[in-house]
Parts: C-alpha cells; structure tokens; sequence
C-alpha cells in the first residue's frame, strides 16, 4: 500500500489568535463616575504593556488626553492614536488608563498637589497592529476596551468605561475593640516609630481597658507620627506615611498614660493574626495613582493584617472586630 503523506495545516481561528474585524482608528467611548463634584479633569494616560498583567504597565510621563469631566456618563471623541507604543506578543499596543483630578486652580491642567480620586482598571487599549496571540484574542485594530482584574484580562466595551472614586481618602476610620475590664490595663493605638526608631511619641489614643470600644481615628495623623515605612516596610517616592499599632498594656506606675515605665501585655490581632492600623497620603502624582491602584490601597487610614501571600493586606474595619491575642510585640 502506498502511503500517503499526512499535511497538517494549522490556522488561527476568528476570534481566537488572529487579528478579526473591522479597524477602529477612530471610535466614541462612554465614560462613568460616581461623582461630579470638582471641577473635574478626566485624563486618558498611555501606558506600555509589557505583559498582560496591570501591575507590569510602565505609565509614560504626560496624558494623552483631558477632558473636563461636566455629566456622567460622558461621551468622548477618540481620534487615531499616534503616540508611542510597544510591541507585547507580536502586537503592537499602547494602553490607555482613565483618570480623574481635581482641577483645584481650574486651569485644565494637572498641577502639584491636586488630587486624583480615580484610576480605572477599565482601560483602553488602541492596537496599531495585531498579530495572532493572546492580544488577538481580545482585540480588533485600533480602539478597544479592556478590563484587568484578578482572573487576567478581558474584553469589555467602549461604551461601558466605569471610573469608581477608588482614590478618594477614607475621612472617617473607626474600629471595634474588645478586651477585658480591669483597671490597671489600658489600650493604646502608639506610633511605630515608638520601637522602630526608639523615637518617643505620644499615642493617638490611651484609654482604660473596657470589654466593647469603638475608636476612631484623627482624619489625619499628627506629623510626629510620619515616618518613611509603610506599613509592608516598604517605601514609595517621597511620600510619608503613619503605622500605628493597637497594644493592650499595664500601668504599672499608676500614672495615668502609656509611658516608658509600663508593660505591653499583649497586641491586638484578628483571627490570631497580627494587624496594623497605616495611613496612606493622597496621590497628586499620576506615578502614586497607578502604585495605590496596583497594591489595592486607598488613601487615608486602613486596617492591615499579615498574611503569608501578601504580607500586608487591606481588612474591611467594619467586619472585624480586634481582640487581644498571641500576636507579635513590638
């Protein structure tokens, strides 16, 4: 029998690894927010993607376009994209990331110290040309809409670009504390710097000791407070944050206030699972917007609690409560 040669011809299907469809070089995007209070500037920011992930975006130095920001939703204009772009999987792209400031001078222009209250993971991406893989899959030449979340990337719709006020600072932090009655214990929330730089300063609170409290935080912290760290040990630019960490101690010199002389008896912790009160600066910087957005943060005060994956992660106040426990002390 003779036999035959066996040819294998592989192809990329539509809507699967090759580029599919008509090309948008210029499109309309729909654009919502859940605040007009302002004025308001929305800013449309390239931003290499070096992968597919958000967090490996290199965001370049100027915006590509602002907009003042007067309804929501708001109908944009998206002309050809001309800018710089970079090549991911034999594609060549060039996201786009939805921002909004607040136009404090009312200039049109972004200036030091106004404030951006959103960044959105529900991005643009304008593709200059497509090649089968996994951008193509998402894709068609020239605009687009995206959405990176914790599952990857996904297609989404122009017409459906969501910009929640994910930058806005917390203005009112409050926690659930329990602990036993006893009079000589008290509970302190007092400054990291206390140990981690043998720096002496006053807690934000000092309390006697009761089996239910409910503690709230200044809006902002006192400046001796700040320091370089947050609460991961890391640091970002110039920015100077506040750790404070929730102690139960004895006073042992009847003095009436937490002081040198007095004992830490134990640390507060959720779930056995020692916990951090931080606070976050604003971002004024387009650099500081994408770096909270990235590590899941939120300017003002947060709860923290230590984790194997991520060392320090974001906790909801209102769903924990704080007890004393066998946690570390500083």
């Amino acid at each position: 029998m003779k036999a035959w040669p066996i040819l294998l011809i592989t192809a990329c299907q539509p809507h699967s690894n090759c580029e599919v469809g008509s090309t948008a070089h210029g499109a309309q995007a729909l654009f919502y927010t859940d605040t007009l209070e302002g004025p308001l500037i929305l800013e449309l920011w390239p931003a290499l993607p070096i992968s597919d992930r958000f967090e490996d975006l290199v965001v370049l130095d100027e915006p590509w376009l602002q907009v003042l920001l007067t309804q929501t939703p708001m109908t944009v204009d998206l002309e050809r994209y001309e800018g710089i772009s970079h090549t991911s999987d034999n594609s060549q792209l060039t996201v786009l990331l939805p921002a909004i400031f607040e136009d404090q001078d009312g200039d049109g222009q972004h200036s030091q110290g106004e404030p951006y209250w959103a960044l959105s993971k529900n991005a643009l991406v304008y593709a200059k040309q497509l090649e089968c893989g996994t951008w193509s899959e998402l894709l068609q030449t020239g605009w687009n809409a995206v959405t990176f979340n914790e599952d990857g990337l996904a297609a989404s719709d122009l017409n459906a670009i969501q910009l929640a006020t994910n930058l806005a600072p917390v203005e009112t932090f409050s926690v659930k504390i329990e602990a036993e009655k006893d009079e000589d214990l008290a509970v302190i929330i007092a400054s990291e710097r206390i140990w981690a730089e043998d720096f002496w300063v006053s807690p934000l609170l000092d309390q006697p000791s009761e089996p239910s409290m409910e503690i709230t935080l200044p809006t902002l912290p006192p400046d001796a407070h700040l320091q370089e760290q947050d609460v991961s040990g890391r640091r970002f630019l110039d920015w100077y944050y506040a750790v404070e960490l929730p102690l139960l101690y004895r006073d042992e010199n009847t003095s009436g206030h937490f002081d040198t002389d007095d004992t830490i008896v134990e640390a507060f912790c959720v779930d056995e699972q020692p916990i951090r009160m931080g606070h976050y600066p604003e971002a004024d910087h387009i650099d500081e917007a994408f770096y909270l957005v990235k590590e899941d943060l939120q300017p003002g005060w947060g709860l923290y609690q230590e984790h194997d994956a991520n060392p320090w992660k974001p906790i909801d106040p209102e769903s924990h409560v704080l007890t004393p426990g066998n946690c570390p002390l500083p």
